[in-house]
């Protein structure tokens, strides 16, 4: 069953539930890309468009990193090991540059936040 490993991420233990409180729109990958970035543009700086990695919208998320409309990544760290695993990061990436910006221990898992470091190309 691939739900069995979310066991190890208690929500309200690592913050993730405060997380998707705080998110203005939480995306899935019925949501089109246009549609996004017309959004993204009509929104003020503080709306925040949430979408949790997983398996099943992996694509969908390297579209959106493709397009460079991603400024923040949490990843969470989990001891656990549920199979062979995958990569969530897909080949021929643009080149982006993230600074680490918050590192947690919480129990049973580490937190880090990342957010992208805008460098002006020559």
């Amino acid at each position: 069953m691939e739900t069995e490993g979310r066991w190890c991420l208690r929500p309200d233990w690592h913050g993730i539930t405060d997380i998707y409180e705080k998110a203005t729109f939480e995306l899935s990958p019925d949501y089109s890309m246009t549609t996004l970035i017309a959004e993204h543009e009509k929104q003020d700086d503080n709306t925040v468009y949430l979408i949790e990695a997983t398996i099943h919208n992996a694509t969908f998320v390297n579209a959106m990193l493709n397009m460079r409309i991603v400024d923040e990544i949490i990843i969470y760290t989990v001891p656990f090991i549920a199979g062979t695993g995958l990569f969530l990061f897909q080949k021929e990436l643009p080149i982006s540059y993230w600074k680490l910006t918050e590192q947690t221990s919480l129990p049973g898992a580490l937190r880090h936040i990342y957010h992208k470091v805008d460098v002006e190309e020559n």
